[in-house]
């Protein structure tokens, strides 16, 4: 099968997973990058028009079986409607955000979402979000949840410089902030890496923990495995669902402590550590520090019970639908 995708050109990003995947089940597999820049201050997306024209291009050229769109924010009615009139391709699109929710806050992703009824289907994460998708016009909407990719998330050797008792990797938020500041002002050896905790996060006792910017590549894994517990604090837009940190921390072997949700403990049961909020958060690492063997038992139930959530197993499902 000839398989058009549609994501960012990011060695670890989810379309380039999913084009990984697409090929180790033995698919033919044309990229196209779909990455943007938007002006800070006035919003505006710069790069549109050429990556809608470099989609187009590749349909024509390759005529594929199946267009893969991964998130499709910057895809209008009338592109997607375009892809139709050039080729015979089923269209599919994966979004990994919350179209109605975005960044946690009241914001819509309405290009997408105006977009919705020309493709054959749309995958989404949670089935909370199947109504609205089907409010707004989508024709077929079928569950995909998140997973992981082996060859980035893997155990890995610990590393000296990011050894310490408990990590957290991850974008700065509010809600973020809020539940690592007791942790934070405790005596736990605590580091966070990620974007934007410098520039938003003003509390120097959370500050002095901030290790760094976003751990990528290899190092990711090698950041998660350095250290006793490793943190997952789940956006609200996620829902009562999950992140894609929920399948990677359990499949890197570290033991996971994440903020619960209904749906992270159904997949994982006593295989990860669960907070209700901060002051549970901060309890629940004093415990798994503590007890380093029951820490150890669980961390190896979470990656016993992480492996069939690969990336490779959810296109098989996508593959399923063509």
């Amino acid at each position: 099968m000839m398989i058009v995708v549609a994501g960012l050109d990011q060695h670890s990003s989810l379309g380039r997973s999913c084009a990984r995947a697409f090929e180790s089940l033995g698919h033919e597999v044309t990229y196209v990058d779909t990455s943007t820049r938007t002006l800070p201050v006035f919003g505006y997306t710069l790069g549109v028009d050429s990556v809608v024209k470099d989609l187009e291009q590749a349909v024509r050229r390759n005529s594929p079986d199946l267009v893969f769109v991964v998130k499709g924010s910057d895809f209008s009615r009338g592109n997607i409607e375009q892809i139709r009139v050039d080729s015979d391709a089923t269209i599919i699109n994966w979004n990994p955000d919350n179209p109605f929710k975005v960044r946690s806050k009241e914001r819509r992703m309405q290009e997408y979402l105006d977009a919705l009824p020309e493709y054959d289907a749309v995958f989404i994460w949670s089935e909370e979000l199947f109504a609205p998708l089907r409010e707004n016009g989508a024709r077929n909407v079928e569950l995909l949840p998140f997973g992981y990719t082996p060859e980035l998330h893997y155990p890995a050797r610990s590393k000296p410089k990011y050894e310490c008792a408990t990590v957290f990797l991850g974008h700065w938020s509010k809600k973020r902030q809020r539940y690592l500041t007791p942790l934070a002002e405790s005596d736990i050896d605590l580091s966070i890496y990620g974007g934007g905790w410098k520039r938003h996060c003003f509390d120097r006792t959370v500050r002095r923990h901030v290790q760094g910017g976003p751990v990528t590549g290899e190092e990711y894994s090698v950041a998660m495995c350095s250290a006793d517990v490793v943190l997952n604090i789940v956006a609200d837009h996620n829902l009562n669902a999950y992140n894609f940190r929920s399948f990677e921390i359990p499949a890197t072997g570290s033991a996971m402590l994440t903020t619960h949700t209904e749906r992270q403990e159904e997949i994982f049961g006593d295989g990860a550590a669960y907070a209700n909020d901060p002051e549970e958060l901060l309890s629940e690492t004093r415990r798994l520090l503590s007890n380093p063997d029951e820490r150890q038992r669980m961390a190896e139930r979470g990656a016993d019970r992480v492996q069939p959530h690969t990336i490779r197993t959810r296109m098989e499902r996508v593959i399923e639908t063509v």
